[in-house]
């Protein structure tokens, strides 16, 4: 994913996505999931991983966030797996993108087709921050967006960083 990132992108006008198939588990990248989000952030490109998931996964990654102590008969490496989706989906929502879980890929075109209307039907906010002459290079500054009195969902980077 970070090769993409940091090369295909380049010259992109727009829009960037990137959309992942994967189980959730990274175990070849040389970087960390956690920089690999950070670049795509920096780059302004938004991820879309589906992951293949069986049914249980989303109580199981409930669990191993909210109430750990339950899994402790549970393999670690199904753990690590686990902990790996949750660090995945955090990440992914941080930069305003989302995870789509599939029980098969044979799925695949619905879920296409729902993240190419999701993509045209995509809005662009924008404003210039008053400076601040304390503030940090590219310290990060959190945004908040929200509907009022409107039915919808609202996916958003949850900030961006100001560079002096």
């Amino acid at each position: 994913m970070e090769y993409v990132i940091e090369n295909m992108f380049d010259k992109v006008q727009g829009k960037k996505a990137i959309i992942v198939l994967s189980d959730g588990v990274d175990n070849s990248s040389t970087k960390s999931l956690a920089r690999v989000m950070k670049l795509a952030a920096e780059r302004e490109v938004t991820v879309y991983p589906i992951i293949h998931s069986f049914p249980q996964s989303q109580h199981f990654r409930e669990m191993a966030k909210n109430n750990r102590i339950k899994l402790k008969n549970v393999s670690k490496y199904f753990l690590a797996y686990i902990d790996a989706q949750n660090e995945f989906l955090d990440l992914v929502s941080r930069n305003g993108g989302r995870i789509i879980f599939s029980a098969g890929y044979a799925d695949l075109k619905n879920i296409y087709d729902v993240l190419v209307e999701e993509l045209k039907n995509q809005y662009s906010l924008s404003y210039v921050p008053t400076s601040s002459r304390n503030v940090p290079e590219k310290d990060f500054k959190e945004v908040t967006v929200k509907l009022r009195n409107r039915p919808g969902e609202v996916f958003v980077r949850l900030g961006y960083i100001q560079e002096q």
